[in-house]
């Protein structure tokens, strides 16, 4: 509870609204209607009539795998009218999959630890900053399939993501390479060597030990970054790719990078052969599967590869109107 304490005097909140992403857990529930309007969303989760279902219903525990279609929403949003995605998820989601909002007071979030919600509120002061830690808090918390409102489903989910007989079939928790960066010429348009985006997760069900560490590992670096409230922090080493890169390092142990450990008897790695999957099992109690995805799964320019499951489109929903004209600013 140190980052609790330490932060207990400097805690802010921003008006909730802005850093749509998408959530999908498995459990046979009533699925949203595509006539969805955005006066509904301001009631901060929506079944299939629009109501409010109870606390009970929202807080899960581990257990049966689950499907549930979720938007978040932290911090002001720039535009409110920005929700084409959504219907190519009506499209390729599982029927039984509802479609609910998670806001930035959603009721989950009174399970988190004294220091995760002393770190939630402290980053509030830049919203892309919460909204990522929300990413990971509901991915821990909850569970299913995590991803920003500017990605575009390519295969039907869940079937042919992580159903019976596909390559994922096993996996437990899932996080896929951004980009084939590998080296020393391209480090320098990303934070990490083989970096691991962040718009698209994956937990098979709730509370996976692996993303309990992680949100351990991303607490206790947060609470060594100073200055406090910088306003040019790097947004990728708060909650985001490169801390996320470098817990997996940790993880892994490997004692070489993730994308060269090799991978079958003709020693392929992720970066020679980026259709593979290295899949770890580390923690003898949990004995979870997490897997680590090559760029052909979820990476940015995967589209037409035979395993890509995502197109991403970029748009920077979450950012200002001024951030979004200038297609050379950076996160």
């Amino acid at each position: 509870m140190a980052l609790a304490a330490s932060l207990s005097n400097a805690r802010t909140v921003v008006p909730v609204g802005c850093c749509l992403l998408l959530l999908l857990f498995c459990v046979n529930l009533p699925t949203l209607q595509t006539s969805m309007s955005l006066s509904s969303l301001s009631n901060g989760v929506i079944h299939g009539n629009g109501a409010r279902p109870s606390q009970a219903h929202l807080v899960l525990t581990s257990g049966p795998d689950v499907c549930s279609v979720q938007f978040v929403f932290a911090g002001p949003k720039h535009d409110y009218t920005t929700f084409h995605r959504i219907s190519a998820w009506l499209a390729r989601g599982s029927p039984k999959c509802p479609i609910d909002l998670i806001r930035d007071d959603h009721p989950f979030l009174a399970a988190i630890t004294p220091d995760e919600r002393a770190m939630y509120l402290d980053v509030a002061y830049r919203p892309i900053l919460q909204a990522d830690l929300l990413k990971l808090l509901v991915l821990y918390y909850r569970g299913g399939l995590v991803t920003d409102m500017d990605v575009e489903p390519l295969k039907s989910f869940p079937d042919q993501w992580v159903g019976p007989g596909t390559a994922l079939a096993t996996c437990d928790v899932f996080f896929g390479v951004e980009v084939d960066c590998y080296d020393d010429e391209c480090i320098h348009w990303y934070t990490r060597k083989g970096q691991l985006q962040t718009w698209t997760m994956w937990a098979r069900r709730p509370r996976s030990a692996f993303l309990k560490n992680l949100l351990a590992h991303i607490v206790q670096h947060y609470s060594t970054m100073t200055p406090r409230h910088d306003p040019n922090v790097s947004v990728q080493e708060v909650a985001g790719s490169a801390v996320i890169t470098d817990y997996l390092a940790q993880y892994g142990q490997w004692g070489q990078p993730h994308y060269d450990v090799p991978l079958d008897a003709a020693s392929s790695t992720l970066a020679t052969d980026r259709s593979k999957v290295l899949r770890m099992k580390v923690n003898p109690t949990s004995n979870e599967e997490v897997c680590i995805l090559g760029s052909e799964w979820t990476g940015g320019d995967c589209v037409g590869k035979p395993s890509c499951l995502v197109r991403h489109h970029w748009e920077g929903s979450w950012k200002s109107d001024d951030e979004r004209a200038n297609k050379g600013s950076s996160v």
